[in-house]
């Protein structure tokens, strides 16, 4: 839900992250794969809780009193990985490169305001694509249920005769 990981399919408990030396993100954190072609598709999620993340993924934490963790969130979303990746037969991202990203912060009160207005509009255009999305799966049901009937001899497909 709005690119928030709430939940995983494999956990590790506190004392595990420990003793594995695994970096622990705290809520907020945006995450990102760092290597191969998931890479390329420029995905980004928050973390909605604790999280560790595997040697295939990049994160980074924020200082709250500058970036606004939503906002940051989608100026992300303008960063074309594809442009920036250390080439060859798999693309990959190291810290270096990521560090040396610049991102326009505005205070954060705009920070909120911008981030506010995106959540709320991308949310109404998924909304729509939904809905569309159901409009086409019907549409989809309806031709194949039209051809099925023409073929099956239910409806009359024969040319009307002139008087």
């Amino acid at each position: 839900e709005n690119g928030i990981i709430r939940e995983s399919d494999s956990t590790v408990t506190p004392e595990i992250a420990l003793s594995l030396g695994a970096k622990v993100f705290p809520p907020d954190a945006i995450v990102f794969a760092k290597v191969g072609a998931a890479l390329l598709l420029n995905r980004f999620r928050l973390l909605g809780k604790d999280s560790c993340i595997d040697n295939n993924m990049m994160g980074f934490m924020l200082h709250h009193e500058i970036a606004n963790h939503r906002f940051m969130f989608w100026a992300m979303q303008r960063i074309n990985f594809s442009e920036i990746v250390n080439p060859g037969t798999v693309p990959s991202l190291n810290e270096p490169l990521i560090s040396n990203l610049s991102i326009a912060v505005p205070l954060p009160d705009e920070q909120q305001a911008i981030a506010d207005y995106l959540d709320t509009e991308t949310a109404k255009i998924d909304d729509l694509i939904a809905h569309t999305n159901d409009e086409i799966t019907l549409l989809k049901e309806l031709r194949a249920a039209t051809i099925a009937d023409a073929v099956l001899g239910r409806v009359d497909v024969r040319p009307a005769t002139s008087q």
